[in-house]
């Protein structure tokens, strides 16, 4: 892929975005165009936004880089929940529509060959690989709402090769979200054995890959408290306010012993109860 650099003037005054955990207050919007930093896997990034935007996904396509280096994205408009989070990113409705939205990702991006010589980012893939390139940090934060439910996705920088039950263990800890409910601030009163049933339903999990589903959310558990232990010894501030906002490593270990005990419940939950 060549290089192209394009210069924007703007028309407007800088908007500050909330970006992520690894870019917060580097993302900006000037206009219709988003800027934000360059990740290490830019390339292999590109490749797969390209390529499922050219499929009729909808996705954030790079547009070239700025004069500062920073990649350029076209605006996608629409509503993306952040905390505290706004009533209708609650609904039982919101999270089906990320189901969908991940089912129309993971079957479209299905049909994609990538280059072998690609690179993608390892902080968050799947242990035993895929078929497939996951999205890997599908978060509230990540995802554009608009008047039918969600839209797109955000914020490829840690996709890789799984599963698809992977990308949706990631997704249910995050959207549910899957943690002991003092976790989980002023989304505590939700009911996280239903709303795990309304995910995977709208998804289109199959029967035989509930045990599966329920394995890849206990693991997908474990490889993210790693990525973020390392992210805090490396002393990124966001890392360590949400540790410290987790319960450090006590918090940390009561949360997966909360995943460990609940997997029959989890089970039960998927086939009503069967």
């Amino acid at each position: 892929m060549v290089a192209v650099r394009v210069t924007v003037l703007p028309m407007r005054e800088p908007e500050q975005l909330a970006g992520g955990m690894a870019n917060g207050g580097q993302v900006v919007r000037i206009g219709e165009m988003v800027r934000r930093p360059a990740a290490a896997h830019s390339d292999a990034n590109a490749a797969l936004l390209h390529a499922v935007a050219a499929k009729g996904f909808r996705a954030p396509v790079p547009l070239g880089s700025d004069e500062q280096g920073r990649l350029l994205f076209g605006w996608i408009d629409g509503a993306v929940p952040a905390p505290p989070y706004a009533l209708w990113s609650l609904t039982e409705s919101a999270l089906a529509s990320v189901g969908r939205l991940l089912r129309r990702y993971h079957d479209t991006v299905s049909t994609v060959r990538f280059a072998k010589e690609l690179e993608w980012c390892e902080d968050l893939a799947d242990p035993h690989g895929g078929p497939i390139i996951c999205h890997n940090d599908v978060c509230p934060e990540n995802v554009v709402f608009g008047d039918a439910g969600a839209i797109a996705l955000l914020d490829f920088d840690f996709a890789a090769p799984g599963r698809r039950v992977w990308d949706l263990a990631q997704t249910a800890r995050m959207w549910i979200p899957l943690r002991p409910a003092k976790f989980n601030g002023d989304r505590a009163h939700l009911d996280p054995f239903r709303r795990l049933s309304v995910l995977a339903d709208a998804y289109g999990l199959e029967p035989a890959e509930h045990r599966e589903f329920v394995d890849a959310i206990v693991e997908s558990r474990r490889v993210g408290s790693r990525f973020v232990q390392g992210r805090v010894q490396a002393g990124e501030p966001a890392f360590i306010e949400a540790w410290k906002r987790h319960g450090m490593a006590d918090g940390d270990t009561a949360i997966l012993h909360w995943l460990e005990d609940n997997r029959r419940a989890f089970l039960a939950a998927l086939t009503g109860g069967q």
